[in-house]
């Protein structure tokens, strides 16, 4: 009878060895990857252990801080290795199988938006104590009803609070209970700080009342005195008028003009410097009224007989002084106004030199301009790649004397002998040469003229500093001034022009 699959056969001569394996020396166990969260992260982890089955390794990976979500065979574990003296046990082999996957699990931790809550509720405490006051008391309402234990596990989800890790749980419960109250400390302070805030802004307003109060109180006590002041002028005593204003000026009202101008009326009225100079100063006629025995320049009239008649009293022994005075102010003023016009002369003279200046520097630099992209006839022009030279120009009432080349004009035949020059490094055709007349009008060569002896055609080619001399007719109108108008090539955006002065031939 044949023995069954993996079991243990011994020569029947001689009796079987007796084998027996230490359980410390060797477990079978099977090598597993538990796949999962780490749940303090909350970052992606996979983990390798040794475990017996599939729950045994979950359990694993959960008591090393792996939120499960799920667990593979990989293969089984190596046996450790055993004393020489023992012969290797024959083991039955286990097929590794791979595990059913188990439900992912949840992000463990703190929600982020709760967190940002938090922090603005702290940032508000001293504008709107009130938001962290209920956030505080929300929060350690949460903490109390997860002591309850029907609540415990809708809460904790709330609060992210795993009741897999007790460390943890009670790590993160006694935060929100600090927070909570860190809450409602930020809002007992924001509240007084709120107080604070709103009694110095009352204290400003009253202070702001009470200045306003004492403001209206010394105007009015200043407006009082100004008014006794003018009473006192008015009744001839200047003393008690200056006593007056200055109680005025001593106090502490804001505005002070009104005594500070009648203090200044009295102070010139016996000023004699003062009355001198608005002597000088007077318009003619008002001087001549006043020298003549009328009445006192404007400028002396103080409002108050007391004030006017002591500036008169000091004004008419000056008269003869003042008239002297006046017509040097004349001289001078007219001396002045002749050394201003000269002045202004002199400066718009200066101007319009520069003005010329600038013209004629700016007339130069369009003549240098002009100069390198015009020549006259018979001066080489370098444009571009290509040169060019206009030897000379003639009119003439035959294309050639050829009778089978002789066309008639239109209007008539300008023949331009010149030279073309190819500057550059590669063989070039020539370009277009056209002409223009002093307005503008732009005229193409003629196709006939290309038929001629010694003619230039716009499809030559020349080769690098090769040049070629011939005319270019051109079939235009007499009576105009005409320019070549040359290109610097096909590949050039330069331009030039060779001013012709065509002759009858």
């Amino acid at each position: 009878m044949r023995p069954p699959a993996g079991a243990l056969t011994t020569d029947r001569t001689r009796p079987a060895p007796t084998i027996r394996l230490d359980p410390t020396i060797y477990n079978a166990r099977m090598r597993y990857v538990v796949t999962g969260t780490d749940q303090e992260t909350g970052q992606p982890i996979e983990l390798t252990v040794e475990a017996a089955d599939v729950p045994s390794a979950a359990a694993m990976g959960a008591k090393k801080g792996v939120a499960v979500a799920g667990v593979r065979a990989v293969t089984q574990a190596a046996p450790p290795p055993m004393p020489h003296t023992q012969a290797p046990p024959m083991m039955p082999t286990r097929t590794a199988a791979v595990a059913p996957a188990l439900p992912p699990t949840k992000k463990k931790g703190v929600r982020l938006w709760l967190s940002l809550v938090l922090i603005v509720a702290a940032f508000l405490a001293p504008a709107v104590p009130g938001v962290p006051l209920w956030a505080g008391i929300v929060v350690l309402s949460l903490v109390g009803l997860y002591m309850l234990p029907p609540l415990r596990r809708v809460v904790g989800g709330f609060l992210r609070v795993s009741p897999d890790r007790p460390a943890w749980r009670v790590f993160k419960l006694t935060a929100f209970v600090l927070i909570g109250a860190s809450l409602i400390g930020l809002s007992v302070a924001g509240r007084g700080v709120v107080r604070d805030r709103q009694a110095a802004e009352a204290k400003r307003q009253a202070d702001v009342l009470a200045k306003a109060q004492a403001d209206a109180e010394a105007s009015a006590k200043l407006a009082g005195l100004v008014d006794d002041a003018k009473k006192s002028l008015d009744a001839g005593d200047v003393a008690k008028a200056e006593v007056l204003l200055d109680e005025a000026l001593n106090g502490s009202a804001p505005n002070r003009g009104l005594a500070q101008s009648l203090r200044t009326k009295i102070r010139n009225s016996a000023d004699a410097e003062w009355v001198t100079t608005t002597l000088v100063s007077a318009s003619d006629e008002e001087f001549a009224r006043f020298r003549d025995g009328g009445t006192p320049p404007k400028a002396l009239d103080f409002g108050h007989a007391v004030l006017t008649d002591r500036a008169v009293a000091l004004a008419r022994p000056q008269i003869t002084a003042v008239t002297g005075k006046r017509e040097e102010a004349k001289r001078q003023a007219e001396a002045a106004a002749e050394a201003a016009r000269k002045a202004a002369e002199e400066q718009a003279a200066a101007a319009r030199q520069a003005a010329a200046d600038k013209a004629a520097a700016k007339a130069a630099a369009e003549a240098a301009e002009r100069a390198k992209v015009e020549k006259a006839q018979g001066e080489t022009i370098h444009i571009g790649y290509t040169s060019y030279c206009a030897w000379d120009s003639h009119w003439s009432q035959r294309l050639s004397t050829n009778q089978f080349l002789d066309k008639r004009a239109n209007a008539n035949w300008l023949f331009v002998r010149m030279t073309v020059r190819n500057d550059d490094k590669k063989a070039r055709m020539v370009p277009p040469i056209k002409l223009i007349d002093e307005e503008g009008r732009e005229y193409q060569s003629s196709a006939e003229g290309t038929m001629i002896e010694n003619s230039i055609g716009v499809l030559e080619t020349l080769n690098p500093d090769v040049s070629k001399q011939g005319y270019v007719v051109f079939d235009v109108p007499k009576g105009r001034t005409y320019k070549l108008k040359l290109s610097g090539g096909y590949f050039s955006g330069d331009i030039g022009y060779i001013r012709l002065e065509p002759t009858e031939k």
